[in-house]
């Protein structure tokens, strides 16, 4: 585990993704914490470091697909993991670019994009992303809130619908059936609540988004016409956060945000077991959302891995008993041909080719 010491100079958000990273590492049984390890849990806990990608001319999701068949390859062991010497020249370079002030996204993000050799770098390079590449587009990231004001502070989301009805949102192809079953499990009068379960880059919140979508063109059955699907920022809910009790207050205080508007809601979390799971960062708040949910206060889809369906049928199964479990396998070969087929357009429009 990177060391209190190691990190003192880290910024908040930036200290949680070095802390995903090990966890991903240990999770795998991966004997050392890799660059690509930092660039997969960026990448899937990080709205903002998506955007940077985005606007960068590589597709989030596809590095992400990239990065965990890199993750895939490293070879499994029974010992904890420890940041690699990769990782520590990382760090290190990252220390450089903030000089004398704390390390923040930005400069992880630019010492990532600095890899020349290793799993990291191969999954950068296959993208066209090499030194530099983020350097323009880090005004995507939002500048961390002062961590005194965690327990206050409400954390980022953003309106699902609303960005389908502005057109922003990439198609979501060939997976029509799992759509139609989450409506079905929306439909419902109880256990109502989707957990989408697959494993990282399968297409989770790919089929959440194609939902948002078939709400914003009027798609669904009436009971969630007008509805609105929030998509909320862990990474921004759990940042400068040490107690249970900031972390309840900042997740009441954002719900009460979204609540302002009288619409009905549904409330998205990826990675749901990263804040409910008793030995993560956001420890024992399961009773919490579970409390919410029986007492039907929300209406949540949440997304995890089937290790992450474990963690939460050993630590909280009150919280697992509120969901209906839905199924994401990944796409079979005629499906993957069909999804190429209709980005293809939108990489050769981005890229002038």
């Amino acid at each position: 585990m990177p060391s209190e010491t190691l990190l003192e100079r880290y910024a908040p958000s930036a200290k949680a993704l070095v802390v995903d990273a090990q966890a991903l590492a240990d999770e795998r049984k991966h004997a050392e914490v890799e660059p690509v390890h930092i660039l997969f849990r960026a990448l899937d806990r990080d709205r903002g470091v998506a955007e940077v990608f985005r606007r960068a001319g590589a597709e989030p999701s596809l590095v992400a697909a990239e990065a965990e068949r890199a993750l895939g390859k490293i070879a499994r062991g029974a010992s904890e993991s420890y940041l690699s010497r990769a990782a520590i020249d990382l760090l290190a370079r990252a220390e450089r670019e903030a000089r004398d002030g704390k390390v923040e996204l930005s400069h992880l993000l630019n010492a990532l994009s600095q890899e020349i050799r290793g799993n990291a770098a191969s999954v950068l390079q296959a993208f066209s992303l090499g030194p530099g590449s983020f350097r323009s587009h880090m005004d995507a990231i939002k500048p961390p809130r002062e961590e005194g004001a965690a327990s206050s502070a409400t954390a980022e989301f953003v309106d699902l619908v609303a960005r389908a009805h502005e057109a922003e949102a990439s198609p979501v192809i060939g997976r029509a059936v799992e759509v139609q079953r989450l409506l079905q499990i929306l439909g419902r009068r109880h256990h109502n609540h989707p957990l989408l379960v697959g494993e990282h880059g399968v297409g989770k919140s790919a089929i959440v988004h194609a939902l948002a979508g078939r709400i914003a063109n009027g798609e669904v059955p009436s009971s969630l016409l007008g509805a609105r699907v929030i998509e909320l920022d862990v990474a921004s809910l759990v940042a400068g956060t040490k107690l249970r009790s900031e972390l309840e207050t900042r997740l009441q205080n954002t719900l009460g945000e979204i609540r302002k508007d009288k619409k009905d809601t549904l409330l998205f979390i990826s990675g749901i077991d990263s804040i409910a799971a008793r030995g993560t960062v956001g420890a024992r708040i399961g009773d919490f959302l579970q409390s919410l949910l029986s007492r039907g206060e929300i209406r949540l889809i949440g997304t995890t891995t089937p290790d992450g369906l474990r963690s939460l049928l050993e630590e909280e199964p009150s919280l697992c008993r509120e969901f209906t479990t839905l199924t994401i396998d990944p796409a079979t070969e005629e499906q993957a041909v069909e999804i190429l087929r209709g980005i293809a357009s939108r990489f050769e429009q981005h890229h002038g080719v």
